[in-house]
């Protein structure tokens, strides 16, 4: 049984370094970097299903809890267990925050982008009169947005 927490513990420590690194990427805008995270956090989802499939297969929740009250390396595993998913929690949450802020200003780029191009100013023409002319993809953006 300790085993099997342990693995458990394990698991849970290689998705928060996984959260952490898409933390990281996700403020560095890394495109990369984020597709294959998000590969390997699935990976790792999968796994740690497994390892609580197994233990539910092998000892079943009564079985559990007696052994988890006659043992005090297993409860001090679960309590670590449970620390490890609450940071998982948070970091889950702020990778959500980075990933909709991130999302919203390309949304917000874009949008300044279109009309940017919409707009029509004033250029000279092959003959040095004044004409208007529609900038389209041509036209200047100011890259500092």
């Amino acid at each position: 049984m300790l085993s099997i927490l342990k693995a458990h513990l394990n698991k849970l420590n290689e998705l928060k370094l996984l959260l952490e690194k898409e933390k990281s990427a996700l403020i560095n805008l890394d495109e990369e970097a984020l597709m294959g995270i998000v590969h390997l956090k699935s990976e790792k989802v999968k796994e740690i299903d497994e390892i609580e499939s197994n233990r539910m297969e092998t000892f079943g929740e009564d079985s559990f809890q007696s052994f988890v009250k006659e043992n005090k390396e297993a409860v001090n595993l679960i309590d670590r267990i449970k620390q490890v998913v609450h940071e998982i929690q948070e970091l889950q949450e702020m990778n959500l925050l980075l990933t909709q802020q991130a999302m919203d200003y390309n949304s917000t780029l874009m949008t300044l982008v279109q009309k940017a191009l919409k707009k029509s100013t004033q250029t000279y023409g092959y003959n040095g009169k004044i004409k208007l002319a529609n900038l389209g993809a041509k036209g200047s953006l100011d890259k500092s947005v």
